[in-house]
């Protein structure tokens, strides 16, 4: 199924409207300070702090320079606690992880293992506390406004949940005063799974001729390795070993193998990617909702220093989640998880490589899937290579795009989405359709009363486009936890907030919620 079919089929004619228009707007909207069909001057190289290159960074969005890659992390074992019913009644649903692979984590060139094993703790910790924030979104707006006051958590203390490692409280803020307090934990143990040399860097480092994204005197340093030991004050060691890796792939293959070539000078070590994470990859330990890869229909024009060219998208994709629009719940709004987009003109050799470096604000959507993106709204890290350089950049969407969502057909398209660099270089202009591999499940509650006055039927109304195998988990806080796409409880005098979380074979996960009064009969 093509996601071509959301839109008119860009055919050739269209192509050819695209790319003029494009040029059209480039190069008279005033938004080029440089490159492109000789409108400005080059591409300036970004400028690397060479004072600490053994950092890594632990949060969204990635902070480190440009010499910074992206390192693997393996998961020895997390657990996240959440929606347990009352710091007294230990009755928790529980979920348990072990060997599996976590999101990457982005290192400076000179990073040593011991910086980066704290960096996938770290990372872990906050993916966790990020899926815990989202169901408690998810969960907030449905049950009633969420306080604007309390930020966009409605409430949810992250700091708490990223630093305590013990059983806290959340608060489910709303307005109407009925809010919601439910127990949570997470725990985490993470490593890099990059190979490593004995000296703790990273094997990498053997197979670079210069300090990535580095220019001038910097440039001519030929053995890295050297530079960065004198840099820490460490000696050289000349035999690599490396620790386990993983698949990077959906979870469900993970390996802890070590790498056998890693004693072996004749096997180059690959270079980690740019930083910034694929979107075509996921991570058991925050797995994607909705997610998918850019088809054959996508197109793109990059720009070097003096022309424009017309490139092919030949990698990347796009994850995102649908939340209860705030106030408004049977409104969907939309949020960008990851975005990423690879180009390529295979006879100049330009590359440009784009990735989202955090999650977008939440876009509200039409019951047909239409959706509008700010300006702005979109931040990205771009990789620029071109005549055997490499430039970084920092960009973002400077004009409003457009796109459809079709959970029917499993497809999305993006259109008129144009990257700017903060000097104003133009970097890529791109209509995107991405063919969807997996869509979120969304759910509904039905309820009714029971055979006697204080027992309640919980239905789960669930659809889901894959027609994957769905699993139920519901709570009431202060009450129990059941699983099932029917339960039966009894439930005492007063009101209660029922959250049902629905989850398909990826782990994606679609959260409902509403309340449910119990009265003694007659009142």
């Amino acid at each position: 199924m093509r996601a071509s079919l959301l839109l008119p089929n860009p055919q050739r004619r269209d192509r050819d409207r695209f790319l003029r228009t494009s040029r059209s707007l480039l190069c008279t909207s005033g938004i080029i300070a440089a490159v492109a069909l000789g409108c400005g001057e080059p591409l300036p190289p970004i400028t690397v702090d060479v004072g600490s290159h053994d950092r890594c960074d632990d949060a969204v969005p990635y902070a480190v320079d440009a010499s910074a890659s992206e390192i693997q992390c393996f998961v020895e074992e997390y657990t996240y606690l959440n929606w347990n019913p009352t710091l007294l009644e230990m009755d928790p649903v529980v979920e348990e992880g072990f060997g599996v692979p976590g999101s990457p984590v982005c290192c400076e060139v000179c990073a040593k293992k011991e910086a980066a094993d704290r960096a996938c703790e770290g990372m872990c910790i906050y993916d966790l506390c990020e899926r815990a924030r989202d169901e408690h979104v998810s969960a907030g707006n449905e049950l009633g406004t969420c306080d604007p006051t309390a930020g966009a958590g409605c409430g949810f203390a992250f700091q708490d949940c990223v630093d305590l490692r013990a059983l806290q409280i959340q608060t489910i803020d709303l307005l109407a005063g009925d809010d919601v307090e439910y127990s949570m934990r997470t725990a985490c143990e993470a490593v890099a799974a990059d190979p490593v040399r004995p000296d703790g860097l990273f094997r990498y480092l053997d197979g670079l001729d210069g300090v990535p994204g580095a220019h001038g005197a910097l440039a001519e340093v030929e053995d890295v390795v050297s530079y960065c030991l004198d840099a820490q004050g460490g000696a050289a060691v000349t035999s690599s070993t490396s620790v386990a890796a993983t698949s990077g792939g959906d979870g469900a293959d993970s390996t802890g193998a070590t790498g056998s070539d890693a004693g072996d000078p004749e096997v180059p070590p690959e270079r980690p990617g740019a930083c910034g994470p694929y979107a075509t990859e996921r991570y058991w330990v925050k797995p994607t909702n909705n997610f998918g890869q850019w088809t054959l229909a996508s197109q793109g024009i990059a720009f070097d220093r003096e022309a424009s060219y017309e490139t092919k998208v030949v990698d990347g994709g796009v994850s995102y989640t649908l939340f209860p629009c705030a106030g408004a719940p049977d409104t969907q709004c939309l949020r960008f998880d990851r975005l990423s987009v690879r180009l390529m003109e295979p006879e100049s050799g330009l590359v440009v490589s784009l990735h989202l470096t955090q999650n977008s604000e939440l876009i509200p959507m039409s019951a047909e899937g239409h959706f509008d993106i700010p300006q702005g709204a979109l931040p990205f890290a771009v990789r620029y290579t071109w005549d055997g350089r490499e430039v970084f950049a920092m960009a973002s969407n400077r004009e409003g795009a457009t796109g459809q969502v079709d959970v029917t057909n499993r497809a999305l398209a993006m259109t008129g989405l144009t990257t700017v660099s903060e000097d104003g270089t133009v970097l890529a202009a791109l209509s995107l359709y991405a063919e969807l591999s997996n869509t979120q499940p969304r759910t509904e509650i039905l309820h009714e009363s029971g055979q006697t006055w204080n027992q309640v039927s919980l239905t789960a109304m669930t659809f889901d486009a894959d027609m994957d195998p769905i699993e139920h988990h519901w709570t009431i806080p202060g009450v129990g936890n059941w699983t099932g796409e029917e339960v039966e409880v009894e439930l005492p005098v007063g009101r209660h907030a029922v959250i049902l979380r629905a989850e398909d074979v990826h782990r994606s996960r679609g959260v409902s919620a509403t309340w449910i009064d119990v009265r003694y009969p007659g009142t």
